[in-house]
């Protein structure tokens, strides 16, 4: 069972992922952006309940990152000592070899499972304030097939993404 997710990039995909956990979940949500404002907004919205931070990854049973492909390379390298042992790290990028293929040597033998994931959503606008709580209902999360991620771990993101409001 999820109970805690972190969400990083508060965009218009990670906003919406955020504003979605808040609203259908009862999950305690971290969030983390790099611009401060977009941040700052979620906070005050009440939308996060505290920031992401790297000492808080580990809290996190689920970790969201909605970033562009060379960013979330990035992040998971630089942090890969810091998420939660047996939890699941999933990126949200429409790119999959660009960021799956340099992460499957990263997130070897690192404790925890990473997921490409690619929410089939959006729209004209970016960014947490055009990020609304609907925009992925009946949407499809596409997981794409990997042979290294057990099936007990797609079968808790499938529940989870459906409580969000996805499609079958």
């Amino acid at each position: 069972m999820i109970e805690t997710v972190g969400v990083v990039g508060l965009g218009l995909i990670g906003g919406s992922m955020a504003k979605a956990i808040r609203q259908y979940t009862d999950c305690t949500l971290l969030g983390y952006d790099a611009d401060g404002a977009a941040l700052g907004r979620a906070l005050d919205e009440g939308v996060v309940s505290a920031p992401l931070t790297p000492d808080r990854l580990s809290e996190c049973q689920l970790v969201v990152i909605a970033l562009y492909p060379q960013a979330t390379v990035a992040y998971v390298t630089a942090h890969r000592d810091q998420f939660r042992p047996g939890g699941i790290v999933m990126d949200c990028g429409g790119v999959k070899g660009v960021v799956c293929t340099p992460l499957e040597e990263v997130t070897r033998n690192a404790g925890f499972t990473f997921v490409g994931g690619h929410p089939m959503a959006g729209r004209e606008r970016g960014g947490f304030t055009s990020s609304p709580e609907d925009l992925y209902v009946g949407a499809s999360m596409i997981l794409p097939p990997d042979e290294t991620v057990d099936e007990t771990f797609l079968d808790t993101l499938r529940t989870f993404f459906l409580d969000l409001g996805f499609a079958k």
